[in-house]
């Protein structure tokens, strides 16, 4: 009898361990997506949303909030950054701190609007803090298993948004014409390219670091400030009347594009590898091959290195 309840506690002791140990609530390839919890929704001083909550997630398993509406525009983005910026928000023992810009994920910034988002750790995922979009199939398979969260913007954040698109207006009048980036991929003698900018190196590199694609493609917010791609891929180049157009794609990613102009001749050409220095422009629409247009960010670049070639 007392060899059998020594086995039973064993036993029980067991059931009790492994009851206290972290499931993740799904698996995607090698990744263990987990829940994470939201307790607490409230907005900082720069407007952002800030998360806070609870999770199974081993310590440094990075925390993803992303739309989970597959009819966004958004959808597959990844907003979310950690608390001090410029890196993964994580799991620490068993808590977490994410924040969220409203302008990644939002299909409006108008006080009221509502994005669902989904919120979860994920094991095992190797991609840059930079990279800004998140597979669409990882995320309809967290979908299954997590239950949405609802994000909504508060008045602050609207008057802000709002007060930015007031202070581009204003400020960047003169510096940048509507003749600055050929919408049409062609320059002319009749389409001067501003020059009367400046690029500061130190403001370069932290916005390629803090700036993400997905924030340029949203927004004009950005306009008039230096902008340093370390590494992007000539998709096409053309020069005319000794000016240059580029379109420049980041991160390995060929929807990822710039339409970088540039006052001058340069090396580049097709599949070079460059690195830029320039300031940003509004973004703008230019026609593709086969009849249709896309939006990308523009640059106008005060530097053109190339670094490479691919084969």
């Amino acid at each position: 009898m007392k060899k059998f309840l020594s086995v039973l506690g064993v036993l029980f002791l067991g059931a009790l361990i492994l009851t206290g140990c972290s499931k993740y609530a799904t698996k995607y390839g090698e990744s263990e997506i987990y829940e994470a919890d939201v307790t607490k929704v409230s907005v900082n001083d720069d407007n952002d949303w800030v998360l806070k909550g609870k999770t199974d997630a081993p310590d440094g398993t990075k925390i993803v909030v992303t739309p989970s509406d597959p009819n966004s525009d958004s959808f597959g983005t990844v907003g979310s950054e950690s608390k001090s910026g410029a890196s993964w928000a994580v799991a620490d023992e068993g808590s977490f701190t994410v924040v969220v810009d409203p302008i990644m994920i939002a299909d409006s910034e108008k006080q009221g609007a509502k994005t669902k988002v989904l919120v979860f750790g994920i094991t095992k995922y190797h991609k840059k803090w930079t990279t800004t979009t998140i597979s669409k199939k990882l995320v309809k398979k967290a979908k299954e298993e997590i239950d949405s969260k609802t994000l909504t913007i508060s008045k602050s954040q609207e008057k802000y948004y709002e007060s930015l698109d007031d202070d581009d207006d204003e400020d960047l009048e003169d510096d940048f014409d509507d003749d600055d980036f050929d919408t049409d991929s062609d320059t002319s003698d009749d389409e001067d390219i501003n020059t009367d900018v400046s690029y500061d190196e130190t403001e370069g590199n932290k916005n390629e670091q803090s700036l993400s694609y997905g924030q340029l493609i949203k927004a004009d917010n950005f306009a008039g400030k230096s902008y340093h791609i370390g590494k992007g891929e000539v998709l096409q180049a053309e020069e005319e009347d000794g000016k240059t157009m580029l379109l420049v794609y980041i991160n390995d990613d060929p929807d990822d594009l710039f339409m970088v102009m540039y006052d001058g001749k340069t090396d580049a050409i097709e599949d070079d590898y460059v690195e830029l220095e320039g300031v940003l422009g509004d973004r703008e629409d230019y026609d593709t091959d086969i009849g249709g247009s896309n939006t990308v960010p523009t640059m106008l670049a005060t530097k053109i290195t190339v670094s490479g070639h691919e084969e």
